[in-house]
């Protein structure tokens, strides 16, 4: 038998060498790499991406506080409490987180009562029903406070008819607790251009509100 020079076998790919190429390139054949943006796209790794976020007009403001579900709160400055509802349900979770974010402040912001009180801007223009003990539990809430606590509510709701009789009525219970009837609007961006000075971008959130 002649033998096989040594370059030449050096050149010749063995059996085992051919069947992992050729195992290799059916496996790309049927399995395509991934490029960045379908790696990107898949199920799992956009599900892991998706963040939601405050929407306009407080869709730039980092939130200081997050109910799970529910919404965001900001104390904005000083005696100023903004809060922004994502929920179509007003609930019972939802009051509760407002009502302690109020309370904390009236501990924390000294002498905020005598100042004139704070002022609520909220934005629940996604709600479109409220849970009957939700509502319970904000006026047994307001009942426990002092007297000329609130310098000003404004709310932005649906410009619908149950929630405008939800508020009219929210209005008399107002009266009757000596806090000042919530003034209604339908574009949210009104929150932050009638407030004096306008809003534009909320204070860092002191440690106490957070």
């Amino acid at each position: 038998m002649q033998a096989v020079p040594e370059s030449a076998r050096e050149a010749t790919p063995t059996a085992s060498t051919t069947r992992r190429f050729a195992n290799h390139q059916s496996t790309l054949r049927g399995r395509p790499a991934l490029r960045n943006t379908d790696r990107d796209r898949s199920p799992r790794r956009c599900q892991h991406l998706r963040v939601e976020r405050p929407a306009d007009p407080f869709s730039r403001w980092a939130p200081h506080r997050e109910v799970p579900g529910a919404g965001y709160l900001w104390r904005a400055r000083r005696g100023v409490l903004v809060s922004q509802s994502m929920a179509q349900r007003c609930s019972v979770p939802w009051i509760k987180a407002v009502v302690d974010a109020v309370d904390r402040m009236l501990e924390h912001e000294i002498d905020i009562v005598g100042e004139g009180g704070l002022t609520f801007l909220h934005d629940w223009r996604s709600f479109t029903t409220y849970e009957a003990q939700a509502r319970v539990e904000l006026f047994a809430a307001m009942r426990g406070r002092p007297r000329g606590y609130v310098r000003r509510t404004m709310v932005a709701v649906p410009p619908t008819p149950l929630w405008r009789m939800a508020m009219a009525g929210a209005g008399l219970a107002y009266a009757f607790l000596g806090v000042r009837a919530p003034e209604l609007v339908s574009d949210a961006h009104l929150l932050l251009t009638r407030e004096t000075p306008a809003l534009t971008m909320p204070e860092p959130a002191p440690a106490w509100f957070i």
